[in-house]
């Protein structure tokens, strides 16, 4: 907002407001940034880096399956780290 939006009354309708005042307690902290995923905390975050190629099929799929990249991604690294990812035969 810019100085000039405000009216010489909004001025005073402001500054009659802060002399009654203010309970801390009516504030409400806006939070910033996606919920956690966790149902509360922070979830951490895991970035890697992947060929030109590889990147363009998994968002091709993604979009495919009405996934976004990090539903799929996160999907994975579930399955992955529950231990019911596929293995390839004869990998360890």
């Amino acid at each position: 907002m810019k100085r000039d939006d405000l009216a010489d009354a909004d001025y005073e309708r402001l500054a009659d407001l802060a002399e009654k005042g203010f309970d801390p307690a009516t504030f409400r902290r806006e939070r910033r940034g996606r919920p956690s995923l966790g149902g509360g905390g922070t979830s951490p975050r895991i970035a890697t880096r992947v060929s030109p190629s590889v990147g363009q099929r998994a968002r091709a799929r993604a979009a495919a399956e009405g996934k976004t990249m990090s539903q799929a991604l996160r999907e994975l690294i579930e399955r992955y780290a529950s231990g019911t990812a596929s293995r390839r035969p004869g990998r360890r």
